[in-house]
Parts: structure tokens; C-alpha cells; sequence
């Protein structure tokens, strides 16, 4: 049920009337409304002090036009936003009927018939998702909606288009409540509509237990058993244990697809949905697009609008449990949109990275990375410069990479990781060190000053960590935002005569001299230098 309106809600919202108050999260507050037609909707508006970041309202744009792509069956459909102004609010369907998570709640865990339609119902919604080019990302007991018609799956601002290059997969972006999420994406690794499957699993296996399979009294320890565990699985009806089984496995190669659940689940192929291309989706750029004014062909025949129930307030979007939100934690990189200068996983030497010696880089064709290493009784720094650069209108980059580190001294004194804006013997080196820390190094004159470094979270000493590195040359000084593992590191403004244009590139170095004869070396992978939109 609503709760009343408050003296500082307000009456309207463009030309919803609203009647009462669903909640209020991290990102915005969750109203009940009506339309013109006195059909009950559900708006979320949003904070003005998110509102007020440029950077939030393009994604925001880019967020909701892709939930505009979901066919509307078994989900909970966009009628409305506006994209422009004061306030920013979308408006959605209210659907009728109580979330997945109080129902097992209330109810007990669910079995037989029952069970085996909401399996059904989630992975045909899938299939629309899917079917639109996008991940869900996010789903979850509370993102399924036990409606008068059938589950109704929610929530797809934290949805990511397919189709961007590159775009999400890429920045380490940590969207998802832990008990749910695809092992690929706690490790960076790239996501795909497997991801979603992984999740269907771990809502079944709810469903018919009354616990997550990989429950946890800490996110570490619920993280540690996504990745490593077998699901715990005991209780659930052996007609579906084989494939839920199948769906939590680690390797998202061994999943069944979102057709392949239901062929299994109902012994029939299902008729498939055509790929959109997110032309076909119309674009949310005025101050309030109706669904009314979309085009025909977005219209699904018979399709049934719902009425009423406070959990669809999470839509469009939703603040996920700790603090995880649509866009992932409030401290993570930005989005690097489609303008990627270099990308290259390393499986071949086609991109223009030269391939010399491992003592100065070159390509590992058996273990698909890049390598380089260091002899630290001749030079003490190695580089290699990434080809094809070219000066960005927006004035801000994204660098995204793999490091792993290995060998070295015993000290631990070295380290390896990025340099960027490098020119006239001047840069910054962002790297990491074996201690687990990460540094802001600026280079010159042959000498380096450490700028800031911070401890890594979930570091690990024999295996790749992420590094994303911002670097913002709009202001007069150079800004340099660091994330390490997904979590932010460094923020730093150099002021102090800053480096403002140069080469970037990959390097292993060890800033003293030594005596010694150990070697260092690091291996990269998966990187990515790409423009970030204005």
C-alpha cells in the first residue's frame, strides 16, 4: 500500500496526478500515480543533486531509451520519462501483486506446478530481454512480480545494451546484488545474456528453497561462494534440479541459453523474438515522451496493462542492497561510450603492438597476453607505447587493463601498470606494486614523485588485477581518477605545471637502481583507451 503524501510531495508530475508515496532510496523517491486515463502508474523522481551531474542525466538518458527496447510481456513496461528539466522522473507500470522475496517470505518456498511456471514465466521474460539486445543484470527475487497474469520481471535500468561497443562489458562497472550475480562479472570478466541465465538459476533455487545457493553472513564470504563454491541446492524439486544445476555453472560456455530453458522446461523450441537494433527503440530526448506518441510497430497486439503494486517502483530504477545502485557503486568509472581508440584482448599481434623480446614486450601467443619483464641489472624500465592514438574532442580518456605481476625482488619495490600523457620525458606512471598498493607516480627530469597511493581492495598477488584510469583534461589542472578491482583508489587534480598532452602506453619498472639480479615481470591483458562522452 501507498503511504500518504507529505506537505513537501508534490500534487504533479507533469500530467500524472500523484496519490501517494511508495518509498524513497538512495537515488530518488517512488510515487503513486495516476494518469490522464486514471490508470495507476508508478514515477520515480530523482534527487536533484544527481540531477544536477551532467554525466548522471546522459546515462540516465542512455537508460531508460534502452528499457524502451523490452518488449512489454512478462515485464513491467516504460510509459514515460522526462529527460530534460526539473525534476527528472520515469514513469512506469504498476504491477498488481507482491515481489517473489515477501511471497516466499509470507508463503514458505514454492514447489511443484507453481515452481515450475514461475521458471517458466522469468525465462520467457528473459527472452524479451534478451531478444532487445540487453542484459538485466539485476535480477533477483525482488525484481520478480508475482502479477494476477504471471510473474513480471522488473528493473531494467541497470540494463545494458548489447550492441554498445564495447561500452559496459568493459568498465568494471559492479551492478548487482551479490547473492545473484554471474561469477564473470565478480571477476571483470565480460558480460552477456549468460550473466542473466546464472541469475534465473539462483531465483529458482530461492523460489523452491526459501534461500539464496550461495548465502552468506558477509559480501566477501557471498562473493568467495559465487566464485569457488558449488551452489547449496538441497530441498529444491529434483524435476528442476538438473537445470538449475546447469545454469549455476561457473563457466558461462556451460549454461543453457534463455531458448534452451524453455525448451527443457516446457519440451517445446519457443518462438523466437528478433533481435532489435536500438534504432527501432524510440529516443527519450524531450522533456516528457509519451508512450502514447510511440510508433506502431513498438506496439505488442493484445498486450494487457496492469494495475497496481508499490515494488514496481523499481521499474526503471532501483537502489540495490549495500549501496549498489543502477549505474553500480557511487564511486565507480565512468562510462566510456563508443568512441574506443584501441582495444585489444592480445590473441593476435594485429592491432600494431610490437612484437619484440619478453625482456622489452611482446606477445605471449600461448597464454593470449602481453608481456613484459625486467632485468634489473641492466635498464630499470621498460614501456610500450599503444598505436593508433588520437586527441579526443571531450578531453577525457578511459584506460582499462589487466596487470599481473610476478617475479621481482624480494623487497617488493617495483611495480608495473600504465604511464599516460608521456612526452618530452615527462609522465605519469599509474601502477601497481606487489605490497597490494596502487600509485600516481609524475615522471621528470628523470625523477619521480609519488603524487598519491592507496591499498587495493581483494588484491590479488599472483593473479590480473583491473586498473581503469581516468584522465580529465578539462580544468586547468590535470585530473586523474583511479579505480582498482572496481573500487575507487585515487583522486587527484595535479595543479603543479600538469602534463597535459603525450603518449600512453603499458610499463614493468623498477624507479631505483639495484645491484641485484632478480627479474620482474608483468603480464597484461584486455585492454581498452577510449574517449568519454561530454
Amino acid at each position: 500500500m501507498a503511504s500518504p503524501l507529505r506537505t513537501s510531495d508534490p500534487e504533479r508530475l507533469g500530467s500524472y496526478r500523484i496519490t501517494g508515496r511508495l518509498g524513497r532510496g538512495g537515488m530518488g523517491t517512488v510515487y503513486l500515480g495516476e494518469d490522464e486515463r486514471g490508470r495507476q502508474v508508478a514515477v520515480k523522481v530523482i534527487n536533484a543533486e544527481l540531477a544536477d551531474e551532467e554525466a548522471f542525466r546522459a546515462r540516465f538518458r542512455r537508460e531508460v531509451t534502452a528499457a524502451r527496447q523490452v518488449r512489454r510481456f512478462c515485464t513491467a513496461a516504460v510509459l514515460d520519462a522526462r529527460l530534460d528539466g526539473e525534476p527528472l522522473y520515469v514513469v512506469t507500470e504498476f504491477v498488481d501483486g507482491p515481489g517473489l522475496d515477501q511471497a516466499v517470505a509470507e508463503r514458505g518456498p514454492m514447489y511443484g506446478g507453481n515452481l515450475e511456471g514461475l521458471a517458466v514465466g522469468i525465462a520467457t521474460a528473459l527472452s524479451a530481454i534478451h531478444g532487445a539486445g540487453i542484459v538485466h543484470r539485476d535480477l533477483k527475487p525482488s525484481n520478480v512480480m508475482l502479477s494476477s497474469t504471471g510473474p513480471r520481471v522488473i528493473d531494467f535500468g541497470i540494463a545494458r545494451a548489447l550492441d554498445a561497443v564495447d561500452g559496459p562489458t568493459r568498465t568494471g562497472q559492479f551492478v548487482g546484488t551479490p547473492s545473484y550475480i554471474a561469477p564473470e562479472i565478480l571477476r571483470g570478466g565480460e558480460i552477456t545474456p549468460a550473466a542473466d541465465v546464472f541469475s534465473w538459476g539462483c531465483v529458482v533455487a530461492y523460489a523452491g528453497t526459501g534461500r539464496a545457493p550461495f548465502a552468506g553472513n558477509t559480501v566477501p564470504e557471498i562473493i568467495h561462494r559465487v566464485i569457488s563454491d558449488p551452489p547449496v541446492l538441497d530441498g529444491l524439486d529434483p524435476a528442476l534440479l538438473p537445470l538449475v544445476s546447469r545454469a549455476l555453472a561457473k563457466d558461462p560456455a556451460q549454461r543453457p541459453s534463455h531458448n534452451e530453458l524453455l525448451t527443457s522446461l516446457t519440451g517445446h523450441a519457443p518462438a523466437s523474438v528478433p533481435p532489435q537494433p536500438p534504432t527501432v527503440a524510440t529516443p527519450l530526448t524531450t522533456s516528457s515522451t509519451r508512450e502514447d506518441s510511440a510508433p506502431p510497430s513498438r506496439r505488442v497486439p493484445g498486450a494487457r496493462k496492469v494495475g497496481a503494486i508499490a515494488a514496481a517502483v523499481v521499474a526503471v530504477l532501483l537502489v540495490g542492497v549495500l549501496g549498489w545502485t543502477m549505474f553500480g557503486p557511487a564511486d565507480g568509472p565512468p562510462e566510456p561510450g563508443t568512441a574506443i581508440v584501441l582495444k585489444d584482448n592480445f590473441e593476435s599481434t594485429g592491432s600494431g603492438w610490437p612484437n619484440q623480446s619478453y625482456d622489452c614486450g611482446g606477445y605471449d601467443t600461448k597464454l593470449k597476453v602481453y608481456s613484459i619483464g625486467v632485468k634489473f641489472t641492466g635498464d630499470n624500465r621498460k614501456t610500450c607505447a599503444t598505436p593508433g592514438l588520437r586527441v579526443s574532442p571531450t578531453k577525457r580518456y578511459l584506460h582499462d587493463l589487466k596487470v599481473k605481476l610476478f617475479g621481482g625482488p624480494a623487497n617488493g619495490q617495483w611495480d608495473a601498470g600504465t604511464w599516460v600523457l608521456g612526452k618530452d620525458k615527462k609522465w605519469y606512471d599509474v601502477v601497481f606494486r606487489p605490497d597490494g598498493t596502487v600509485r600516481l607516480v609524475k615522471w621528470g627530469a628523470d625523477r619521480g614523485s609519488e603524487l598519491k597511493s592507496a591499498k587495493v581492495e581483494g588484491f590479488k598477488s599472483t593473479g590480473f588485477n583491473r586498473l581503469q584510469v581516468e584522465v580529465d583534461l578539462r580544468g586547468k589542472g590535470t585530473k586523474i581518477k583511479v579505480w582498482a578491482n572496481g573500487s575507487a583508489a585515487i583522486d587527484h587534480t595535479d595543479t603543479d605545471t600538469p602534463l597535459r598532452e603525450g603518449d600512453t602506453g603499458l610499463v614493468v619498472n623498477r624507479p631505483w637502481n639495484s645491484a641485484g639480479t632478480s627479474e620482474a615481470w608483468a603480464q597484461f591483458d584486455d585492454y581498452a583507451l577510449s574517449e568519454i562522452p561530454e
